[in-house]
């Protein structure tokens, strides 16, 4: 049973070309900065996505990434290494932030933008507004915008 799971183990981590060679087409493609001590995070999202689509190996996979026209392969790849996670007040932390340091200073300003990255669905950018709501009253409606983008197009057209 030890040989087995050793085993499984090691069919499920990336040898360090393959991190790297993950690592700089993450960052090419989307931007996605993967630092070291993610690479048992990436093995274990490549392999499911290898699995899950009928390929041997990692390597396999990656390669039929890296040789896909259609783009969707790669979609799939980038989609893979993301979080994919979102709730309302994700990050309680960020919006007490927001609510106590950022939002008292910009009080006073006519107008002020906030961006929100990584905005999925689109639970972020509405817990944004109702902090700002929340915290400015009335005022929120005219002094903030919020621009919400998110990696994949799917997710665009909620905004």
């Amino acid at each position: 049973m030890l040989k087995e799971s050793t085993s499984n183990y090691q069919a499920t981590r990336l040898s360090p070309k393959l991190f790297a060679a993950v690592r700089d087409y993450a960052y090419r493609t989307a931007g996605i900065e993967l630092q070291d001590g993610k690479q048992e995070m990436v093995a274990a999202r490549i392999w499911k996505r290898a699995r899950t689509l009928g390929y041997d190996s990692a390597d396999e996979y990656f390669g039929a990434v890296s040789r896909d026209k259609s783009g969707d392969l790669q979609v799939d790849l980038i989609d893979a290494l993301t979080t994919n996670f979102t709730s309302f007040f994700r990050e309680p932390a960020h919006f007490d932030f927001l609510r106590n340091q950022i939002l008292p200073k910009l009080r006073g300003r006519n107008q002020f933008t906030i961006w929100t990255a990584a905005s999925s669905s689109g639970e972020e950018p509405y817990s944004i507004a109702v902090t700002l709501i929340e915290t400015l009253g009335e005022a929120a409606f005219r002094q903030a915008k919020i621009f919400p983008v998110d990696l994949f197009a799917e997710h665009h057209d909620l905004f």
